[in-house]
């Protein structure tokens, strides 16, 4: 009489209930907030639709980290009322419990289960049941063994890049979840081994806390994540996009260090934060560049908000040979729950979750591709055509970079290389059109111990880059101001001395200005009487005025307008900022003139861009208040006030504060040394728009040192409609520092230097494609 009244339940149930969908299928999602602030809820959107569907009678468990989704909980709760047989497992360390709570009081008792600080580890750790996975029985459009995976906690993350996959129609992989389900929900102390897969092989997976013997056996490492990196031959393709990644996993980072070296392409992506930094310096040291998620960090990012545009999925793809396929090439996903940290290795409840489908993977190979679009673009939508590459990479320093100005499309760079030589590099529309090229004459009256630097470069509308640099070719310990022709083909003129008939003394650190048809001022700093001095020529072969000499001052800098008349800036001691303006003949058209307005007790490091009409930006850093900032004043053709001084761009008074021009830097000192802003770079475009450049340390982290930001000024001053204050380096290891700017109407490009190998040696790298306009 029983089984024939089961039989009978069976069977209304089994009309009550659609046809059960028998193809196994798997569908990958992603939420993908927007640079510019705006969130994606995609990933609860569809777990709130898969719990809607549950019909009366089926099943529903779900293991969680936390339950802070007022959504996700109503909608289990109607999932509930409506007959729906649900369980919940969840951390119950957590001292946010209130929807657990609810939950508890409302499904029959034991259908709550809080684990405190994890089911399945050691009772003792200081871990976590971290799971993010949800199994239902039977939906209303017929599917049937529905198994979510997810990156996404129950707490409404919707400003953070996150992945999702479902699985339907696979009873076998169903009943794994659901056997992991069962232990977490009975606190069983488990050593995982062995996993589990779907029915067709396309899914493995592996539960935490591994038996980290039971893999040095089965997979050649104690370290699953390791083996699995360990398997791909190269030449082959290992990429990661990780919300955390510590250096308490060594395997991890010792097998992505071995297969670079072997030949594979690696790229890793972590999100801002402390706890990446120092993973990032040791993957360096291995020249793997770690990118961080995403551009301008916590200081301006893009909408104005520190709290979109994340990296939380936890993701590595690889595209290669095989060993444990024979050799054969494989392409896999691997996601889950699981953090690249020790924890979650062997302590923490968690998942690694590996793919092999086609269609799934090049659904995140897209949603990899678009996260590292973002990295470099800020916005794609709208800097498309915005680029970083490599100007300059050796086993030497290559340091200072200094940039011309655009016209027709070509630009120049000019560094300084292994501390005794002097390069340049010219460009068109974002695209090298020479090698790096020494122009620079190594040592000319001795063998050893010469020294060039101090390079500064403009360009002609032909594209000829004109170097200047301080060249001590003798090895006395004084400089002389060198001047050579690069031309696009690649080909160097020979050497014009810009300070002939005035030899003696140490000549240094030279700035050029160009004009389209190739005439050119060079100023410079005589070291021994702090002047700084001019001199200039209608070509490279015909001088018209100088040497001589314009003003007491250091660290000169010069721009020149349509006519050939100069604006010159340069330092006074530590306390001013200076400017004249010269004709092409030499003449002194406007005498010194004080060019900042505030008291504060130091102002360095001045910069300057004029317009062809004769209208300058100046810019420099001051301590106003003992508040490091680079500063901007717009100056008339004679040097009057065109707009008043002003910051470039404000700070932030603590994380996740907007900015508040009374009170940003101080209270934020760490290193026995305030954040700063300095040597700021300028450039304008045809419009009279310009574009500042700058360094600034790092508020948020104490072992990261200098940034590189910019920020689009309008002619007027304002910045509505221009660039926002973006940090350019989507690499934080080590220091990136000394930008230069160059501009013209169609966008700007941005040289800087930095250390991304972490091995002591700075690079030069190059921004390029970015239009100075607002998103």
């Amino acid at each position: 009489m029983l089984s024939r009244l089961c039989a009978l339940l069976l069977c209304l149930l089994a009309v009550g209930l659609p046809a059960r969908a028998d193809t196994a299928t798997l569908e990958a999602l992603f939420s993908r907030p927007s640079v510019t602030g705006v969130a994606d809820p995609a990933l609860q959107v569809k777990l709130i639709e898969l719990i809607n569907r549950a019909v009366p009678g089926s099943t529903l468990d779900m293991a969680t980290y936390v339950m802070h989704d007022v959504a996700v909980r109503d909608a289990i709760l109607a999932a509930h009322g409506r007959g729906v047989v649900v369980r919940v497992v969840a951390e119950g360390s957590e001292p946010d419990r209130a929807y657990l709570n609810d939950l508890a009081a409302a499904l029959p008792p034991g259908r709550v289960v809080l684990c405190d600080h994890g089911c399945n580890g050691p009772l003792a750790s200081a871990d976590v049941s971290h799971h993010k996975f949800f199994i239902f029985s039977q939906l209303d459009d017929g599917r049937h063994d529905v198994v979510v995976q997810s990156s996404q906690n129950l707490d409404r993350s919707f400003g953070l890049n996150q992945n999702m996959v479902i699985s339907s129609g696979d009873a076998a992989l169903a009943a794994g979840y659901r056997q992991v389900f069962t232990s977490l929900a009975g606190h069983v102390v488990t050593a995982w081994q062995a996993p589990f897969s779907s029915a067709d092989g396309r899914v493995t997976v592996w539960m935490q806390p591994r038996d980290t013997a039971h893999d040095a056996a089965a997979y050649g490492s104690p370290d699953l994540v390791a083996a699995m990196i360990e398997d791909v031959g190269c030449p082959g393709v290992i990429r990661i996009a990780h919300s955390q990644f510590a250096t308490d996993r060594p395997l991890v980072i010792a097998a992505l260090a071995a297969k670079r070296a072997a030949g594979c392409t690696i790229q890793v992506m972590v999100p801002e934060g402390n706890q990446t930094v120092a993973v990032a310096a040791q993957l360096a040291k291995d020249g793997i560049v770690v990118h961080t998620f995403r551009p301008g960090g916590c200081h301006e990012p893009a909408g104005g908000t520190c709290g979109t545009g994340g990296l939380h999925s936890k993701i590595m793809l690889v595209d290669g040979p095989s060993a444990a396929a024979g050799g054969a090439t494989r392409r896999y996903v691997y996601t889950g729950s699981h953090n690249l940290n020790q924890g979650s290795l062997t302590h923490s409840d968690d998942s690694f979750v590996r793919i092999d489908d086609p269609a799934i993977y090049a659904a995140y190979d897209a949603d990899y591709r678009r996260m590292m679009d973002e990295m470099v673009k800020i916005v794609p939508a709208a800097y498309p055509r915005a680029a970083l590459q490599m100007a300059a990479n050796g086993p030497e320093d290559q340091r200072s970079p200094r940039a011309a100005v655009v016209r027709n499309g070509y630009t120049a760079v000019t560094w300084a290389q292994g501390g005794n030589e002097v390069y340049a590099r010219v460009y068109r529309h974002g695209s090298p059109v020479t090698g790096p090229v020494k122009v620079s004459m190594g040592g000319v009256g001795c063998a050893t111990d010469f020294h060039h630097g101090d390079g500064a470069v403009g360009v002609d509308d032909s594209g000829n880059a004109y170097v200047t640099w301080a060249e001590d070719g003798d090895c006395r310990g004084e400089h002389n101001i060198a001047v050579r022709r690069l031309a696009p083909d690649g080909t160097l003129s020979a050497t014009v001395w810009a300070n002939a008939g005035q030899w003696s003394g140490d000549q240094v650190r030279p700035r050029i200005a160009v004009r389209g048809n190739g005439a050119f001022t060079v100023v410079w700093e005589d070291a021994a009487t702090a002047t700084v001095r001019a001199a200039g020529y209608s070509s490279l072969t015909t001088h018209v005025f100088g040497p001589m000499q314009l003003s007491a001052g250091v660290k000169p800098d010069v721009a020149m307008n349509g006519a050939g008349t100069v604006t010159v800036v340069w330092q006074e001691g530590t306390h001013g900022v200076y400017g004249m303006r010269v004709t092409a003949s030499g003449g002194v058209l406007k005498a010194r003139t004080q060019l900042h307005v505030n008291a504060a007790t130091q102002h360095l490091a001045p910069a300057v861009a004029t317009t062809a009409a004769g209208d300058s930006v100046v810019v420099w850093s001051d301590n106003v208040g003992g508040v490091w900032r680079v500063r901007m004043r717009g100056l008339t053709a004679s040097l009057a006030q065109r707009f008043s001084e002003r910051p470039v761009a404000y700070g932030r008074y603590q994380l996740g504060q907007a900015s508040d021009q009374a009170l940003e830097y101080p209270p934020l000192c760490h290193n026995s040394a305030c954040a700063v802003q300095g040597t700021p770079s300028v450039a304008v475009d045809d419009a009279g728009r310009f574009v500042v450049a700058w360094n600034e340390t790092d508020l948020w982290n104490s072992a990261r040192s200098m940034e590189v930001y910019a920020r689009g000024v309008n002619a007027d001053g304002t910045t509505t409609g221009r660039f926002p204050v973006e940090r350019l380096n989507p690499n934080t290891v080590g220091s990136q520092r000394d930008p230069a700017v160059a501009a013209d109407s169609t966008g700007f490009v941005l040289f800087y230097s930095e250390d991304f190998d972490a091995n002591n040696y700075l690079d030069v790298v190059a921004r390029t494609g970015f239009t100075n306009n607002g998103f």
